[in-house]
């Protein structure tokens, strides 16, 4: 009586399950094999013994080095954490100019409306000496005016008296 071998099937594409797959179907022939132990096996069936391992053998070389991936993942951290140090503290860097400028403007400000109040004593004193620098005027000319009919009448007359009339 012949041996039923058993029947492969179609390999799987991911590797995880290409690999429970072809352990099965190893499983299984060796199952077939043993007892029956001069028996030979089939060629078909030794080729897809053969493919399935070479195919499993393929995937697993294609797939990516997990430590690789660590490793690079593990860079891509370092290099977020010391960008983002570096951004923290060129924000401190910024928000202190920043604040420094906000008092430099806050004095600015001051001393403006001090200037301008300052401009505003300085027109008033301005005006006030206008005004008496014009009373100064008119006395001096109302004194001249007057000094030629003093002196003919009464003498000369002194600066005080000119001022107290």
């Amino acid at each position: 009586m012949a041996t039923p071998w058993p029947r492969r099937a179609t390999w799987p594409t991911p590797l995880r399950e290409h690999a429970t797959s072809l352990g099965t179907f190893l499983h299984d022939v060796l199952e077939a094999i043993e007892p029956n132990g001069s028996q030979t096996v089939p060629a078909d069936l030794a080729g897809d013994v053969i493919r399935g391992a070479l195919t499993l053998v393929l995937k697993t070389q294609h797939t990516p080095d997990l430590d690789t991936v660590r490793d690079a993942l593990a860079v891509a951290q370092t290099e977020a954490k010391t960008n983002a140090e570096q951004t923290a503290q060129a924000l401190d860097q910024i928000k202190g100019e920043l604040k420094n400028t906000v008092d430099i403007v806050q004095l600015v400000a001051a001393n403006m409306q001090q200037n301008a109040s300052t401009v505003e004593e300085t027109r008033a004193a301005a005006k006030e000496a206008t005004q008496v620098g014009k009373a100064t005027l008119e006395m001096v000319r109302e004194i001249k005016n007057k000094a030629p009919q003093q002196q003919r009448t009464n003498g000369p007359t002194s600066y005080a008296a000119a001022a107290a009339r």
